[in-house]
């Protein structure tokens, strides 16, 4: 598949699933749809944005990973809230998640996962509340947090895991709350002393803290 010409008259769909398509570059052909039940976007090899998605408001899950060539996110900026999960995983060529600037809720899971070239959140300056687990995790150049300063809930658990260039994590110091556990471990770069004001600075954490195997 090469083009999604002939679907303008699409408006709502209840799920919308683009995988594992050799030669579709991009999503033009959907610049209708308002109202995007689940959004799947996964092993598309030469995709680099998601043109065609500017006039969608409103999503439930949304699934982007495994895009080799993706670089943009900017089609999604009417978005204004995520009703279920939104993952953005193992798209290696995505250095931020600018697009993303008028989400100001996830429903439940925020998943920012095996993005090698992204340095920071920036993208999530609208961010304030994530129903359940908030996880970044694996994100090879991911040096600091900015981007997510407006964040002050999280339902369930924080998740700080295994970013080998992290040095900053204070953009989260505005957390109010989180539901469950927090856990800053095996960034080998992160001052302990950084995460632990981290755990400071949030006064409800629900369940336990797992400071450790950080840097020195």
């Amino acid at each position: 598949m090469e083009s999604l010409r002939g679907l303008d008259n699409l408006r709502e769909v209840s799920s919308l699933a683009l995988e594992a398509n050799q030669r579709l570059p991009n999503l033009s052909g959907l610049e209708g749809l308002v109202r995007v039940g689940d959004l799947l976007v996964a092993r598309n090899y030469v995709m680099t944005d998601l043109s065609g998605l500017e006039g969608v408001t409103t999503l439930g899950d949304v699934e982007i990973r495994g895009n080799p060539e993706l670089r943009s996110l900017e089609a999604l900026r009417q978005v204004e809230a995520v009703g279920g999960t939104l993952e953005i995983r193992d798209n290696p060529s995505l250095e931020t998640l600018s697009g993303l600037n008028g989400v100001s809720t996830v429903g439940e899971d925020l998943l920012v996962v095996w993005n090698p070239k992204m340095q920071s959140l920036e993208g999530l300056e609208q961010l304030t509340t994530v129903g359940r687990r908030l996880r970044v995790q694996s994100n090879g150049s991911l040096r600091s947090l900015d981007g997510a300063e407006a964040v002050r809930e999280v339902g369930e658990d924080l998740m700080i895991v295994g970013n080998p260039s992290l040095v900053e994590v204070s953009a989260m110091h505005g957390v109010q709350r989180v539901g469950e556990s927090l856990w800053v471990e095996d960034n080998p770069t992160l001052p302990e002393a950084a995460a632990e004001a981290l755990t400071a600075a949030i006064p409800e954490i629900g369940g336990s803290v797992f400071v450790r195997r950080n840097g020195d």
